[in-house]
């Protein structure tokens, strides 16, 4: 089991990598305006993700061993994960 989730933690931040080496904003990871806002009918009516998404987002990243505000993954877990080359992507030591 352990051995499985740091197969899928390495490959989440390598994709993740990727995409900041591309681009990729932590603004980017959003959802849509129908996700984001309240329903007007149904059992989740007037609850909406949109206030809490942030505070969510930043939790992810720190579970994963990213950095909370640029979602860029520490050093020390790209060591962990054995990926070390991808340090020189984020000018980190």
């Amino acid at each position: 089991k352990e051995e499985g989730l740091l197969v899928g933690q390495k490959s989440v931040t390598l994709l993740r990598s990727f995409n900041l080496r591309h681009g990729a904003k932590v603004a980017d990871d959003t959802l849509s305006y129908r996700l984001l806002n309240a329903p007007v009918d149904g059992p989740a009516k007037g609850e909406a993700i949109g206030p809490v998404l942030e505070d969510v987002k930043r939790k992810y990243y720190e579970k994963m061993g990213w950095d909370p505000e640029t979602s860029k993954p520490l050093p020390k877990t790209l060591d962990k994960l054995n990926l070390g080359y991808v340090k020189s992507d984020f000018h980190c030591d």
